[in-house]
């Protein structure tokens, strides 16, 4: 009897316990799956005055977003310039095909519209790619075709503080509110449209932004 609780005793030490594997070597804690790919985040701090392009790891896409320091609180600013409809620069660095782009609205106006990109390629006159951005009276999601604005959808107003954010999947747009979707988005928050499957994110603006910026910008995989 004593034999076999000890050959008992024995076996239950072999068992793997909660959080632990075992392998031939011996054994090692559990590492949760990271879920998504990569993120990568911008204050805009580190920038001068001037074009946003260049600085940093941003480059051109449609014409100049421009940061400020104003000052206060919140110092470095995003927006566009007033002499351009559609400016926007892309985050150059490695993105999966279905992608996020997200801002920090710090202010906002009652004209120039601030916001996002996805799958955005080109520059300039070969400029591809769709936009999410918003001012006091309304938001829009864009698709851009060689540097000319195809409007896919309108919706609703936005005010300064709320999170801009519009992802990509396959070929499903999801327009997003402070975390929830913007449902004044073709009633879900989500368009469908297949000319676009790959490109970078990045942020886009109309018309003179002066009065609409962002003060925090973050893109990466789903």
């Amino acid at each position: 009897m004593k034999k076999i609780f000890l050959i008992l005793s024995f076996l239950l030490l072999l068992l793997p316990v909660e959080g632990q594997i075992l392998r031939a070597s011996g054994s090692y804690n559990k590492v949760q799956a990271v879920v998504g790919g990569a993120v990568y985040t911008d204050d805009f701090e580190a920038y001068p005055d001037g074009h946003l392009a260049e600085q940093g790891n941003w480059i051109l896409w449609m014409a100049d977003v421009d940061v400020y320091d104003w000052g206060g609180e919140i110092n470095t600013r995003a927006f566009g310039n007033s002499f351009n409809n559609i400016s926007g620069d892309i985050y150059n660095d490695d993105f999966e095909d279905d992608q996020y782009a997200e801002i920090v609205i710090a202010q906002v106006g009652a004209t120039g519209k601030i916001g996002v990109g996805v799958r955005m390629s080109g520059s300039e006159g070969t400029a591809d790619g769709y936009i999410f951005y918003a001012d006091q009276a309304e938001c829009q999601l864009i698709r851009i075709d060689n540097g000319v604005a195809d409007t896919l959808a309108t919706g609703g107003a936005y005010i300064a503080t709320d999170v801009l954010r519009l992802e990509v999947s396959g070929s499903v747009l999801s327009c997003y509110k402070n975390g929830v979707l913007d449902t004044s988005i073709d009633t879900d928050g989500h368009v469908t449209d297949a000319t676009y499957s790959t490109g970078k994110a990045g942020i886009a603006t109309r018309h003179d932004s002066t009065g609409s910026a962002a003060s925090e910008w973050e893109g990466g995989d789903l």
